[in-house]
């Protein structure tokens, strides 16, 4: 029996509630209908007060303010929300407006206008201001006006017996106070309801980014350990390479042994630079730079008397840019290395990265250059180095001058 009356109070209350709406929308307009039901149920008592002092015909006043309010039950029901507020805004105003004119100034029909602010902000965001001064102006004027009409004589338009009046006077007070401290309870009610939904979002968010935080760094440690694995692989790779050469004489196998050996070294780095940092979706690459300088001036013995000098910006690269980065640069700066000078010759290699609309990277040394720039086209170094700029949607030029100049410029 209980959850039946339970069930059947929150159909009624639940009028036009849809879930497209947010939930915020469905309570203001669950307060909504509970204040439409109290205007409704408030005329029942003067229906046993009518008709106790014989006046049967004036419960059609009453029948009629009752029509008007469950009129926009029927908009609700429809979707049109801000109609039913609107019908509710004039069914309440010219209600009383009726009533007064009808009773009597002094039968205290007007008492209910004090309670006009809080019928606004229930039915009304903050937000909406035209209605909140269209509501307002609406009250406030027909206060004045029945003002206006007692002082002039106008009121009551109906002959009635001032011991109905004085009843109904009493009756207006305890229910203008009665409607008053229902529609702030109400409002409260919604408040509590509201405040207390954020709290259990607020709570909800906090646990969510808290999950995500742990599983961001468990991805993080994944990722790191991944890394730290792949260049302990590819030092054990470069290790297997020195073994090699150790049982091996030839010059020619070992030249190209080192080369190998320095082409992983360098994706070995991006590895390694992404384990040592905290974040792990880019590396800093002046910094990976200066580390593949060193490695090829340690793996290959160079020329002491060439120097090298880096202009380089202070770019960040993921992974798949910074690999096939790193290999241009280990190309282009062991040949420079190689060929570039003669045995004890001084020298200056310079490399320089930027960024302007392109990504620029240029190694230029002041070497003897290049006899034939056609004969180098068809080596395995430029093979690579043609792919890489592929890899990289970018394009390169070598030539001549002052010495070599290898420019790659990449979106």
């Amino acid at each position: 029996m209980k959850k039946s009356i339970s069930a059947f109070v929150q159909r009624c209350i639940s009028i036009g509630v849809d879930k497209k709406n947010t939930s915020e929308f469905n309570d203001r307009l669950r307060i909504m209908n509970i204040f439409v039901w109290i205007c409704i149920l408030f005329c029942t008592p003067y229906y046993f007060l009518m008709g106790y002092f014989g006046y049967y015909n004036l419960s059609f006043l009453f029948a009629i303010v009752q029509m008007l309010f469950a009129f926009s039950f029927v908009s609700s029901t429809y979707g049109y929300y801000n109609t039913a507020k609107i019908i509710i805004i004039l069914s309440t105003n010219y209600s009383i407006l009726m009533l007064t004119f009808s009773f009597g100034y002094s039968s205290g029909f007007y008492l209910y206008y004090f309670s006009s602010p809080l019928v606004i902000f229930s039915l009304f965001h903050y937000k909406q201001t035209r209605f909140i001064v269209f509501g307002h102006f609406l009250y406030l004027t027909s206060l004045l006006f029945s003002e206006f009409m007692r002082a002039y004589g106008v009121l009551p338009l109906l002959a009635i017996d001032e011991s109905l009046k004085n009843s109904v006077y009493i009756l207006n007070v305890f229910l203008a106070l009665f409607f008053i401290i229902s529609l702030a309870l109400s409002f409260s009610m919604y408040h509590s309801l509201t405040y207390r939904l954020l709290a259990d979002r607020n709570i909800e968010l906090e646990q969510n980014k808290n999950m995500l935080e742990k599983v961001l760094k468990e991805k993080n440690i994944l990722l790191s350990e991944t890394h730290h694995r792949v260049k302990n692989n590819l030092a054990v790779i470069s290790g297997l390479f020195d073994l090699q050469l150790m049982f091996n004489d030839d010059p020619k196998l070992a030249s190209v042994m080192n080369n190998s050996k320095t082409r992983i070294k360098s994706m070995s780095l991006v590895h390694e630079s992404l384990y040592e940092q905290q974040d792990l979706s880019s590396i800093e690459f002046r910094k990976y730079i200066e580390r593949v300088v060193h490695e090829i001036e340690k793996s290959h013995n160079m020329n002491p008397n060439v120097r090298v000098i880096l202009d380089v910006e202070n770019l960040h690269f993921d992974l798949e840019k910074a690999i096939p980065l790193g290999l241009i640069i280990n190309e282009s700066l062991t040949n420079a290395f190689k060929h570039a000078f003669d045995l004890e010759q001084e020298g200056q290699i310079t490399i320089s990265f930027n960024k302007a609309e392109n990504y620029h990277l240029q190694i230029k040394d002041d070497g003897k250059g290049l006899k034939s720039i056609s004969s180098i086209q068809y080596s395995m170094g430029m093979t690579l180095i043609d792919a890489l700029v592929k890899q990289l949607n970018g394009t390169y030029e070598i030539r001549n001058e002052e010495g070599t100049i290898f420019e790659v410029i990449f979106s």
